[in-house]
């Protein structure tokens, strides 16, 4: 699940889901059932390094040619490759050992942080609950939805009251109300029926 981050701000700017390869040194009764489902369903591959490329390429249409900027990472390997392909040139990669402490002086202490705000805010994240995702699709609608909250709706940073990350960067002023964000949805409007069943 590659995340992209503005840093300065903490808006997500992309967020995808792939599934990852089975996992090897499995217990006997966890290897047999892996084999039933290859079986049923074919062999599982990972899909990070699309999913990886999909985030760049997103963001790829935002920047300007030549765009100058830095992104961070740990040192996982495609990412080198996928960055070279899809982002500017001008754009410095700085690559971080994932031994590094994981404090607040870790270059990718913002990243970190987000990332375990995700797991804590989005249920099919917490490890050990019954709201596992069974699919991708329903992990990505239930991640968007988090992701719209954490940058309209959430104060950006606890030291900037009526600030949220999107108002950060004008796509927005300050915070967006909650029953603001409900109101985007038709089914929740406040409208008249009439002007409701129009939209």
């Amino acid at each position: 699940m590659p995340v992209l981050l503005h840093e300065l701000s903490w808006f997500v700017l992309d967020v995808q889901v792939a599934p990852l390869a089975s996992r090897g040194g499995l217990r006997e009764p966890d290897r047999i059932r892996r084999d039933q489902l290859v079986a049923r369903s074919g062999l599982r591959r990972s899909g990070s390094t699309e999913a990886v490329g999909k985030c760049f390429a997103n963001i790829a249409p935002l920047l300007a040619p030549g765009a100058g900027g830095m992104l961070r990472s740990d040192e996982k390997l495609t990412y080198v490759r996928l960055k070279q392909k899809e982002l500017p040139e001008g754009m410095t990669h700085v690559r971080i050992s994932s031994e590094e402490p994981r404090g607040m002086n870790n270059p990718l202490f913002r990243i970190n942080r987000t990332l375990a705000m995700m797991r804590d805010g989005v249920s099919r994240l917490v490890r050990r609950t019954w709201a596992a995702s069974k699919r991708r699709e329903q992990l990505e609608k239930h991640l968007w939805v988090w992701v719209v909250f954490r940058n309209y709706v959430r104060r950006m940073i606890n030291r900037s009251p009526g600030q949220s990350a999107a108002s950060f960067h004008g796509l927005f002023p300050g915070q967006l109300p909650t029953h603001d964000l409900l109101g985007l949805c038709p089914q929740f409007r406040a409208d008249p029926p009439l002007m409701r069943a129009a939209s």
